[in-house]
């Protein structure tokens, strides 16, 4: 029974992060006057701070060497990124923005590439980290997102597209391995 209620909660952590992060932000909006724009949300919040992270078990042994992972970033937010120096095209994330953390702090290789909304689309941001000591699951990267003011957020929530684990040889870690996320309004 406690097996299967921590499996629950690890399931319900996203849902219920991004449930506290909507429901601050609403209420932030909430005022006694009257007046204003009110199709423009009125809080101090300008970052949300989000921490990636897997769960689930590795098999015969195994750690995570590398991590592929595509995330939908939904209208009203972005992230700091200039061109890359070699392709121009591409938008590779500043200092900072992406890091890795908590599990994959040590001796992780990170790059992160963004992909702004384009009409209706949303923006799409890539994480790569690998690691040649290979780390376990739980938290591997951390993502601060900016807020814009113009109506955060359009659509409810980010959406994990792409998600891919490999061992530290390379080869396909096919066990239920499965990302997750937590954010914080900051």
């Amino acid at each position: 029974m406690r097996t299967e209620s921590i499996y629950i909660m690890k399931k319900l952590t996203p849902v219920l992060g991004l449930l506290l992060v909507l429901t601050s932000m609403q209420l932030s909006g909430c005022g006694g006057g009257g007046g204003g724009n009110p199709s423009v949300p009125n809080h101090q919040d300008t970052k949300l701070v989000m921490k990636v992270m897997t769960s689930g078990a590795l098999t015969n042994g195994n750690l995570i060497g590398a991590i592929d992972l595509t995330v939908e970033v939904p209208g009203g937010v972005s992230v700091k990124a200039t061109p890359d120096t070699q392709n121009p095209s591409i938008l590779v994330t500043d200092a900072g923005v992406v890091v890795p953390s908590g599990a994959a702090a040590a001796d992780s290789l990170l790059v992160a590439t963004f992909a702004p909304p384009q009409g209706n689309a949303p923006g799409r941001l890539r994480i790569l980290i690998v690691n040649a000591n290979g780390f376990g699951t739980g938290e591997f990267a951390t993502v601060t997102f900016d807020l814009e003011r113009s109506g955060f957020p359009n659509t409810s929530e980010p959406v994990v597209l792409n998600f891919t684990a490999s061992a530290q040889a390379g080869q396909a870690i096919t066990s239920l391995l499965t990302p997750g996320y937590t954010a914080v309004l900051e």
